[in-house]
């Protein structure tokens, strides 16, 4: 369960998943965001999320649902504007090899990380690109 701040004061453990699409209905075209939070406790008005890795502004819950053996309540939402940390203005990484392997250890069991490495590196060999030791990004 990941620790999310709720508008910017309160404290809940839950999951969040977050969708960013274009609206190609719309003219001109824009961009869309959406998610589902789930979390045991219950907020009368929700206007921001955060995460250790994102940030949703201009929250608008429209639809919040309840089962009736279930504690969680899911609330679904659009919102105004996603920002993802560690992703600077030209959307490249702000972290470094070792800050993204690092996370990636305590997030992930030590052999899905080795084969994500095998297949990152073999990726890398096949098509000539080399990782970046310096930041966590193809060169």
């Amino acid at each position: 369960m990941a620790e999310i701040v709720i508008n910017d004061t309160r404290y809940a453990r839950g999951k969040l998943s977050i969708t960013r699409q274009a609206d190609i209905k719309s003219n001109p075209t824009k961009i869309v965001v959406s998610g589902v939070l789930s979390i045991h406790r219950y907020f009368e008005e929700i206007t921001q999320l955060e995460t250790r890795r994102y940030i949703l502004k201009g929250v608008n819950v429209y639809e919040e649902d309840y089962g009736s053996d279930d504690h969680s309540i899911i609330y679904k939402f659009i919102a105004d504007e996603l920002i993802v940390k560690g992703i600077d203005e030209n959307c490249e990484s702000l972290f470094t090899y070792e800050e993204v392997n690092k996370l990636e250890k305590e997030l992930y069991p030590e052999e899905d990380i080795n084969k994500i490495n095998e297949v990152v590196n073999k990726e890398g060999e096949e098509d000539g690109r080399e990782w970046s030791n310096e930041r966590s990004e193809w060169s």
